[in-house]
């Protein structure tokens, strides 16, 4: 698991660092490096800068640890209470209103959804509970898979194709929403968006 862990630790370093290359494409002119790595989205982030001077940077780098915190707070996360996500999952089948931020992502996954053929779901969130890999990753040892006839009834909650988006979405009781498989990706489009 250590292994998984810097492998996808690895893979946000990567995103990163491609967006500032992308960004970096100007003139060239002697820059300094300013590195700050720190938890979010449930990963370490580890985010190089190169800015005209160290002050520079270290404001950029605030500028990007803030919005990643409100990124997930407010919209993303389904364990902080009075997130977007979590209201929908707390939602017990009543309509929510959501914001044009999140629509407009939903909108995007939704039609991944439908072009795959259902294999990128982000409504497997009573699947991926059972499974409960953060536990796995701090005490291995009393991890355990679950049972077959859990995960069949957790399927039963699973279906992208049963929830209903306009501006509002309204989406099946039971059912929850796990944005995990793409909030990385959000994330690197916000920090481009920072950058430019």
């Amino acid at each position: 698991m250590k292994w998984h862990c810097q492998k996808r630790n690895c893979i946000i370093v990567v995103c990163m660092l491609a967006v500032l290359l992308l960004e970096g494409c100007g003139p060239l002119k002697k820059q300094e490096q300013v590195s700050q790595t720190y938890v979010a989205m449930g990963t370490v982030v580890g985010v190089n800068l190169y800015a005209e001077d160290e002050q520079q940077g270290a404001e950029v780098q605030t500028m990007i640890a803030e919005r990643l915190k409100e990124l997930e707070n407010q919209y993303l996360s389904y364990h902080v209470e009075e997130s977007e996500i979590w209201k929908l999952n707390h939602s017990g089948g009543e309509c929510v209103q959501i914001s044009d931020f999140l629509y407009e992502y939903l909108e995007k996954v939704w039609e991944i959804s439908e072009k795959s053929d259902g294999a990128l779901d982000v409504t497997v969130g009573e699947v991926t509970r059972l499974w409960n890999i953060d536990t796995y990753a701090e005490a291995p040892e009393g991890f355990e898979i679950p049972q077959e006839e859990a995960l069949a009834a957790a399927l039963n909650n699973v279906g992208y194709e049963k929830i209903v988006m306009e501006q509002s979405l309204t989406m099946p009781s039971g059912m929850t929403i796990d944005l995990w498989a793409v909030g990385k990706g959000i994330a690197c489009d916000v920090i481009k968006e920072i950058l430019q």
